[in-house]
């Protein structure tokens, strides 16, 4: 297969745009497997494997950040929100993102070790949300200054980032970011589109739902900046 492109216009850079992401680019998949008449990679795909790189964890790793959770003598009367927010501040306060190896994304291994990688903090903190009622919805996305997410493409290239969202208050927030909080996520990973993943509960069994939505920007009175 072969692509040509003609009389490209040339693309100025201008300050506070996104460059990157506002050049020309090519992306291509293998979307069809003929000898075993397959489709390849589409969302329910994605769906399937972070659900269960994420949201499944073990009866021990499950005990490991209820502890945690105990440590912070949570009164019960208390809103889901100021949970969240509690929860968040100690993982992020002693659990830190240094790029850390496989083995960053066990949750035991964190716990000892106070390190972890973007996939095994998000997982922390999205069960640690499940345990105390918030009902969180995972999210991937792309910084949209670089690649800017096209929902109609399906591709791994687009799940590169990882939030978490809180369907009860609308919010969002950076599980491996020490820098933000609840409420406030990375400008560049919002007014683009994301992948949601939400955990479904039917007869006792639990399964993975998807749906592709738009990421809000924060209003100008939400950002403090």
């Amino acid at each position: 297969y072969t692509l040509t492109a003609q009389n490209i216009p040339p693309l100025k850079k201008e300050e506070f745009s996104s460059y990157d992401g506002s050049r020309m680019r090519l992306e291509f998949k293998l979307d069809y497997n003929t000898a075993t008449n397959t489709k390849l990679f589409q969302w329910s795909d994605a769906t399937e494997l972070l659900y269960a790189r994420t949201f499944k964890i073990s009866e021990e790793d499950k005990d490991a950040i209820e502890s945690q959770i105990d440590k912070l003598k949570l009164k019960k009367n208390i809103s889901v929100e100021a949970k969240i927010k509690a929860v968040e501040d100690h993982f992020k306060t002693n659990y830190l993102d240094e790029n850390a190896s496989f083995q960053g994304a066990d949750v035991s291994f964190i716990l000892e070790n106070r390190i972890g990688s973007k996939i095994g903090l998000t997982k922390l903190m999205l069960n640690a949300f499940k345990l105390v009622g918030a009902n969180p919805q995972l999210v991937l996305t792309a910084d949209r200054s670089k690649i800017p997410f096209d929902g109609e493409f399906q591709s791994y290239n687009y799940l590169q980032e990882y939030l978490i969202y809180i369907p009860s208050t609308g919010k969002f927030l950076a599980p491996y970011s020490p820098e933000y909080r609840y409420g406030m996520v990375p400008f560049t990973l919002t007014a683009t589109e994301g992948l949601f993943i939400k955990e479904l509960v039917t007869n006792g069994n639990n399964s993975p739902d998807y749906e592709l939505k738009k990421i809000p920007a924060l209003s100008a009175g939400e950002n403090l900046d």
